[in-house]
């Protein structure tokens, strides 16, 4: 009884998945595919209120300045959808466009993709709350992942970052997905709750 309800709390603890969430799988039997990001088949994510969120996306595309306008980086309520190969857990998020420069969105066809920042409301993903989803060339492609493994090899402390297919409003495309530095990152990589500096990238 006392190792279940310890596999119980693990699996809240690593999935958030309580009352909040949804998840049409037992948790508690795949604790470990749960803690990590390798084992995400896909995330789908959809805006609640679609037709604000094209809205701003046009504005964005038609606005006039160099980067992308501060003000234009709206959250907007959104429900994420994560797929792995034995089930799919639902949590509710919040997510606005991420990036400075415009190769953060681009029209594809009649649709619009953009580079996301994510922020989940109920639970966490392997441990992670925020993650950022990029569109590859803002990245020079497989070269941040090639980069985070290096410098994890190297001890220091990097993001988790993978390639994975992303549904936006039913278009599928494949984008990189890295957690946010935050506690979290900290947390995983076993160290102590501190400060964290973040470069200029404009410098």
């Amino acid at each position: 009884m006392r190792l279940r309800c310890l596999a119980a709390a693990l699996a809240m603890a690593m999935t958030g998945h309580g009352a909040a969430a949804e998840c049409d799988f037992q948790t508690g039997r795949h604790i470990e595919a749960l803690s990590d990001i390798n084992a995400i088949r896909s995330i789908d994510v959809r805006v609640r209120n679609h037709r604000k969120w094209v809205r701003n996306g046009l504005a964005i595309l038609t606005s006039r300045t160099q980067n992308i306008p501060a003000d234009l980086k709206r959250n907007f309520k959104a429900r994420v959808a994560i797929a792995y190969p034995f089930g799919t857990c639902v949590f509710d998020a919040r997510v606005r466009q991420n990036g400075d420069w415009r190769d953060h969105i681009r029209f594809r066809g009649s649709h619009i993709e953009r580079s996301l920042d994510v922020r989940l409301k109920t639970g966490n993903l392997a441990g992670v709350v925020r993650f950022k989803l990029f569109l590859p060339e803002t990245r020079l492609s497989l070269n941040e992942l090639f980069a985070t493994e290096v410098m994890r090899d190297l001890g220091f402390i990097t993001p988790r970052t993978r390639v994975v297919p992303v549904m936006q409003h039913g278009r599928r495309a494949m984008m990189i997905f890295q957690e946010k530095p935050a506690k979290e990152m900290l947390e995983f990589h076993k160290r102590r709750e501190g400060p964290l500096l973040e470069g200029d990238e404009a410098l």
